[in-house]
């Protein structure tokens, strides 16, 4: 059975199973004064640049409160559509006051064409 499952292993290596995609790495910054945390949307694209041939940099915003929030990344591409997905988690010591994060999404091993970028919130 081991020398089955190793077998099949090895022809997935060599068949592509095991490609992996572009990897996300996403950092938020604190409150933007720039942006207003009340107006709309409530999320949106500030900046789209490549960095290196294969190092993609998205900058937005997401309003959500001062303190107590966290942001969790995903995304999505289809074809020349990449969508930026958000889940905000609501911690308990949330505070009253709204405030628009600036958020981060560097992506490596992405290839390289122009992409419409957006940004929504997951539920």
């Amino acid at each position: 059975m081991r020398n089955i499952l190793f077998v099949v292993f090895i022809l997935c290596l060599l068949a592509g199973c095991a490609k992996t995609g572009p990897a996300l790495n996403f950092w938020t910054e604190e409150c933007n004064d720039d942006i207003n945390p009340y107006s709309q949307p409530s999320a949106g694209i500030l900046n789209k640049t490549w960095e290196q041939e294969n190092i993609f940099v998205a900058d937005g915003y997401v309003k959500t409160f001062c303190g107590g929030a966290e942001i969790l990344p995903d995304y999505l591409i289809e074809g020349d559509n990449l969508t930026l997905k958000y889940k905000l988690v609501i911690g308990d010591t949330v505070t009253s006051c709204m405030c628009a994060h600036k958020v981060i999404y560097e992506f490596s091993n992405l290839e390289h064409k122009e992409y419409v970028v957006s940004i929504i919130r997951q539920y």
